[in-house]
């Protein structure tokens, strides 16, 4: 806070100016407007969950492979054990690669 009359920093809430005596108002406290109450959100939107198109139970999983080296022939090994997994395309550029 500062002085109206001689401009130098004063204490917040002073009512007299201790460099030149000047006198203040009581500082007064701003009114507090009233608050509304809070609101409640608006609901989230309900969507019916989406079932996926079921495939045909007899049917397997076609799978490619590119890249294979030794993690891929394992991996190809694993699926064969389940026999829910047709292998349809192999790829890799080193064919003599383990």
């Amino acid at each position: 806070m500062f002085c109206t009359k001689c401009g130098n920093q004063i204490p917040d809430g002073s009512a007299v100016c201790p460099i030149c005596g000047a006198q203040f108002a009581a500082p007064q406290a701003a009114p507090v407007a009233p608050q509304a109450a809070p609101q409640p959100a608006p609901a989230a939107p309900q969507y019916a969950p989406v079932q996926p198109a079921a495939a045909p139970k007899n049917e397997k999983v076609q799978i490619a492979y590119i890249g294979i080296g030794n993690r891929g022939q394992q991996n190809i090994d694993e699926f064969a054990k389940t026999n829910m997994v047709d292998v349809v395309a192999l790829c890799d550029v080193d064919l003599k690669g383990k």
